[in-house]
């Protein structure tokens, strides 16, 4: 099988595993859909709006470098790179304004979820490393950065999602 395919079919595990954990949290909680209040709809909102903007400024920036024929990363690499930067933005904005989580949703178990997440990436990543793969191709970024990137990404929500809990119980405690 092509390198190529080995990566997409991988890639879809991974869409496939996602989607599973998540149907599986949802169904614990009662109900598919999370209930979100108005307050949590509103940040959902900007968040959104600040993560489509985001993503806007990005394709921009990257259609410029390519236009001035200054090449970084395979055109896969580029778009996922910025899929996940708009989708951190997103999260962290909804975590830090109590909005990542509906009212009928457990708390608790979004930090486990981001931090296993982050480990499996970080782990393929290592494992991709010790087998004497390459991150570049013909000087680019390749489909094998965006492991790290996930793990990055994962990790950092867990950290938010972290010191986010951490703060509220300290603030709960002082009252």
């Amino acid at each position: 099988m092509k390198e190529t395919q080995v990566w997409a079919l991988g890639f879809l595990a991974g869409l496939l595993l996602v989607a599973a954990v998540m149907f599986i949290r949802n169904l614990k909680n009662g109900k598919a859909d999370p209930q979100f209040d108005e307050r949590q709809m509103a940040a959902r909102n900007q968040a959104y709006k600040h993560a489509f903007f985001s993503l806007l400024l990005y394709c921009a920036v990257c259609a410029v470098l390519d236009a001035l024929e200054i090449k970084w990363a395979t055109l896969t690499a580029i778009l996922f790179i910025g899929i996940f930067g708009s989708v951190l933005l997103f999260a962290v904005i909804c975590i830090i304004k109590d909005a990542y989580e509906g009212l009928n949703q457990r708390r608790s178990s979004s930090l486990l979820i981001f931090s296993v997440v982050g480990a499996v990436n970080l782990a393929v990543f290592i494992v991709n490393v010790a087998d004497g793969e390459s991150l570049l191709t013909d000087g680019l970024l390749n489909e094998r950065i965006l492991n790290p990137c996930m793990a990055v990404m994962f990790f950092a929500l867990a950290a938010v999602w972290f010191f986010k809990s951490r703060t509220e119980a300290k603030a709960g405690e002082s009252e």
